[in-house]
């Protein structure tokens, strides 16, 4: 089963950093090379998110689906409102013929956790042939060029705490982490 974070960020008040860290290891020898180790094939993605304005109900319904995930326990599906949407896209396919959905980072991407508002492409015509599980898309349809738009989600877990600010009489600041999972 999928969860989505609660709040529509396309309807409130926010902040978004993202950012990308490595896990590299580097020393140098006795003849001062550098040596250098990777321990991932892709790196760690945190989202630090600010709502300075939410109601009451806001953060009582955050705090509710923060509790339900047992904190950063469970993971569920965000979608960044600065980066969420892919448009005319040739996609790969998997071994059982499947379109595999991605998130571009740059010349950098990622299979896709989930993904909604699809619509295929089929020789510059719109077709509905298709199905959507997660982030792979099947379709009966077939032409020289098949292009995809799509919405896409993280997969992600809360990285720490949430802080909540009491700014006045139903107006609350809160700050999060996201950290983006496989």
């Amino acid at each position: 089963m999928n969860y989505f974070f609660p709040l529509d960020a396309s309807k409130i008040k926010w902040t978004s950093k993202l950012k990308e860290k490595w896990d590299v290891t580097s020393f140098r020898s006795a003849g001062q090379m550098r040596k250098a180790i990777i321990r991932q094939d892709r790196p760690l993605w945190t989202f630090s998110i600010d709502f300075p304005q939410l109601s009451k109900s806001e953060v009582d319904e955050l705090l509710a689906f923060h509790a339900a995930r047992r904190g950063s326990w469970q993971p569920f599906l965000y979608k960044d409102f600065e980066r969420y949407a892919v448009i005319g896209k040739t996609l790969q396919q998997d071994a059982s013929m499947r379109y595999i959905a991605t998130v571009p980072f740059g010349g950098y991407e990622e299979p896709a956790a989930y993904i909604d508002n699809v619509r295929l492409w089929v020789d510059g015509q719109k077709s509905n042939e298709f199905t959507v599980s997660g982030g792979l898309i099947s379709t009966t349809a077939t032409g020289e060029e098949m292009k995809f738009d799509y919405e896409y989600y993280f997969k992600v877990v809360f990285a720490d705490q949430i802080s909540v600010n009491q700014i006045f009489y139903n107006l609350y600041s809160v700050g999060l982490t996201l950290e983006v999972v496989q």
